[in-house]
């Protein structure tokens, strides 16, 4: 597929906002293909991204500021930076605790203080650490996902759901296939990896569940718009957009997933100085200073 990461994502996060914790038949089909208002949540703006995607394009954009020096990257320096992107494009999705937190603290001290990592079980570290699969070393992937999941999410939902998705987009992005996606997770998070040890709780809200969710999504089809559709039409109600998001992020960094997705998802996602345009450059950028290659690293 043409590589567009972030943008990808995007289109799953703002496609899957309409359906978040809502319970609908379980029938979504390709005639239901564009942007549509949440029937609760009055803040979301039809074709816009919520904090997944935004959360995410922090991250990227920390990776491309270190890119000759990541092993420099700290706790605070990701903190830093989650501050600075909300703040200069507040958007809803967050939970009203996080909302709260970006909303008042300044300073990463500020933000420490009002946080309780200790507490994080949901999917908060996840939705983030897909960037982090764009790096070469699989150790240095590790240790940044764990740092970036532990400031928020440091329990063991947290940051076994975060190494799920940034472990799977290593996996795509240095020669894996979809065949080969549970085995390698396995290896390196234990088999199977999504269980009660490594924090799974049958909860909508978990981030082991969650990140499973989309994981299935992305083993199960073939497209991008049947990815979509299974995502959606696996559960309900479910945290769909953070599913949608984590596994078109996935997805976009597997050779064995084509993009079929129609016209208007891509052309009708939002523009503005953060929108569509804005995240295609970041991605290039992204695929620039971290190609990927074509021999699995296990």
């Amino acid at each position: 597929m043409i590589f567009k990461f972030l943008h990808t994502m995007a289109i799953g996060d703002a496609f899957g906002m309409k359906y978040e914790f809502v319970k609908h038949d379980q029938n979504v089909t390709k005639d239901d293909f564009s942007y549509g208002p949440h029937p609760k949540y009055t803040e979301y703006n039809r074709t816009q991204y919520t904090d997944d995607t935004q959360m995410s394009l922090a991250n990227a954009e920390l990776l491309l500021t270190f890119k000759n020096h990541l092993q420099d990257i700290t706790q605070d320096d990701l903190i830093e930076q989650w501050l600075k992107c909300f703040k200069r494009d507040p958007r809803a999705g967050y939970s009203k605790h996080m909302y709260k937190i970006l909303s008042e603290t300044q300073t990463v001290q500020e933000f420490r203080h009002a946080s309780d990592p200790k507490q994080g079980v949901t999917s908060g570290g996840a939705m983030r650490a897909a960037p982090f699969g764009f790096i070469k070393d699989l150790e240095l992937v590790k240790s940044l996902t764990k740092l970036q999941a532990q400031a928020t999410h440091d329990t063991p939902s947290g940051i076994t759901s975060a190494l799920a998705v940034s472990l799977s987009v290593y996996h795509f992005r240095n020669g894996g296939t979809q065949q080969d996606l549970t085995p390698f997770l396995e290896n390196h998070l234990g088999h199977p990896w999504n269980t009660d040890d490594n924090g799974f709780v049958d909860h909508p809200k978990n981030g082991v569940k969650i990140v499973s969710l989309a994981i299935n999504a992305v083993i199960n089809t073939k497209t991008l718009s049947d990815l979509l559709l299974y995502a959606i039409n696996q559960e309900a109600p479910s945290d769909a957009d953070t599913i949608c998001a984590i596994a078109m992020a996935i997805a976009s960094n597997c050779d064995d997933i084509t993009d079929d997705l129609p016209e208007l998802l891509k052309t009708d996602l939002e523009q503005g100085q953060f929108g569509s345009e804005y995240l295609k450059k970041i991605d290039q950028d992204l695929n620039k200073a971290f190609p990927k290659t074509s021999i699995i690293k296990t």
